[in-house]
């Protein structure tokens, strides 16, 4: 489950990024092993509301025995005028009673500029059959937005009252950097606020954080004891060049080297090489650790990375771990391998890989994740797919609108692009191979696509490109 939740975050901000699809089903598959049979194994049903707001999602388990899918959980949201989300109700679906059950509760509100101000968490009783109220957080911001109090309260079933347990107080300079932290903790014996941890941060001319000191409160002495430091330091770019933490030596007084990270880019600002070290107190210097090397594409996307570790004997720098990645026409990533050095036959062993898919038929984006390499297969293999009730088509992929292109999808040989200027075209396919060039005049141009295989196909207009969809 941890696996799922994991791959669905990073898929909402695919598609939120783009506003193209209203997300109808996940579906989660396994696959038997050395097979291309998939078998399900859950899924989750969305509902939205006419704005696109997420209203419902039930997530079912896949009853082999039964051969049907049973409820597991279920969650409702509510929103105000405002789209803002106001309620969040969780349920556990009852086998015996073949019904939800309440579980939790989370009710929202804001303040006048949209910024959440309180969150009240409740639980179902079901005892008394009714939501019982477990934490309440607050908020306050000042005028940039940004939280300047953070106030927890628990519930006293007994008394019926809020009772203070923690709170941070921020606060931030004059660019609205954040550079004081102060958490408390709540002493009911005496009904005061008790100081526990303070981090103070500072920063360069360009807002760039500099350090980071971590202090906790000693309650004997009454005073602030000293506890980490963070350090980064920057180039002219504003790529951070070097990263070191420090521990307190309470002994002697002073900061102790413990950890150090150091950057080199290319001449695009990518991170080309990041070098770990640890610090050796009975040498007093750095001893290496770890290494990453970073390539790219003409595109400026991570081609491949390949980790290293430092061996101690031989004093030689020795591969552990790589991977690499592939793009398709659109520079989308289709495929992640992940491999490890095998030290007996001096060659890497392929480990694990991941693979997505878009826009298949009704399948707006798919991920299969691939582990246990034997040596000719992958022993396992699971696959998440993502349906859309709706999408909208002739997606820009990148670059700004220059071109239009209808239908879309196309069910027929041909469609039309309009542009406003002469120009030239190319069709490619999803592995990138192009397919058909040709130029176009300025207005309307019937193109004729031999290509009429169905699936997805990228046109390309100067540094525009689109999804063609063929039915």
């Amino acid at each position: 489950m941890k696996k799922i939740i994991f791959i669905f975050c990073l898929y909402v901000v695919t598609v939120s990024s783009k506003a193209a699809c209203t997300i109808d089903t996940i579906y989660a598959y396994t696959f038997i092993t050395g097979t291309s049979i998939k078998e399900n194994n859950s899924r989750f049903i969305y509902t939205h509301d006419a704005n696109g707001n997420e209203t419902s999602v039930i997530t079912q388990n896949w009853d082999v025995a039964n051969n049907t899918w049973n409820n597991t959980s279920k969650n409702s949201y509510s929103y105000d005028s405002q789209n803002q989300k106001t309620e969040d109700i969780s349920y556990n679906w009852n086998i015996t009673a073949n019904n939800w059950d309440g579980n939790y509760k989370n009710t929202y509100a804001y303040d006048a500029s949209g910024n959440r101000n309180l969150e009240i968490l409740q639980t179902w009783n079901t005892s008394t059959v009714s939501w019982q109220n477990v934490s309440k957080n607050s908020f306050i911001y000042n005028t940039a937005n940004k939280v300047t109090d953070y106030l927890r309260q628990s519930w006293n079933a007994t008394s019926s009252l809020w009772e203070n347990n923690s709170n941070i107080k921020s606060t931030y300079d004059a660019n609205f950097n954040l550079i004081e932290q102060l958490s408390q903790s709540w002493v009911t014996a005496s009904s005061t606020w008790r100081n526990s941890t303070i981090y103070s941060y500072t920063y360069n001319v360009a807002n760039k954080q500099t350090s980071l000191t971590q202090q906790n409160w000693n309650t004997a002495t009454n005073l602030w004891t000293n506890i980490t430091q963070e350090i980064s330091t920057y180039d002219l770019n504003g790529n951070r060049t070097e990263y070191m933490t420090k521990l307190w030596n309470s002994t002697t007084s002073n900061w102790v080297n413990s950890m150090r990270y150091a950057y080199v880019y290319d001449a695009n600002n990518n991170k080309a090489e990041e070098l770990r070290q640890s610090w050796n107190t009975v040498l007093s210097s750095w001893i290496n650790s770890g290494k990453y090397l970073y390539n790219y594409n003409s595109n400026n996307s991570l081609k491949d990375y390949t980790n290293l570790t430092w061996n101690n004997t031989t004093f030689t720098w020795q591969n552990a771990t790589r991977a690499t990645f592939a793009y398709n026409i659109a520079n989308e990533e289709t495929e992640r391998v992940y491999f490890v050095w095998n030290s007996s036959t001096s060659s890497w062993d392929n480990s694990s890989k991941e693979t997505y898919e878009r826009l298949i038929g009704s399948i707006y984006y798919a991920n299969d994740e691939y582990s246990g390499w034997n040596g000719s297969y992958y022993a396992g293999h699971n696959r998440i797919e993502y349906l859309c009730a709706q999408y909208s088509v002739g997606i820009i992929e990148n670059g700004e609108t220059t071109f239009e292109l209808y239908p879309n999808p196309v069910t027929s040989n041909h469609f039309s692009i309009k542009v406003m200027e002469r120009d030239t075209y190319s069709i490619a396919d999803v592995s990138g191979k192009i397919l058909q060039t040709g130029d176009l005049q300025q207005g309307e141009n019937q193109i004729q696509f031999d290509a009429i295989a169905t699936g997805i196909y990228f046109v390309r207009i100067g540094q525009s490109v689109r999804k063609l969809i063929v039915q």
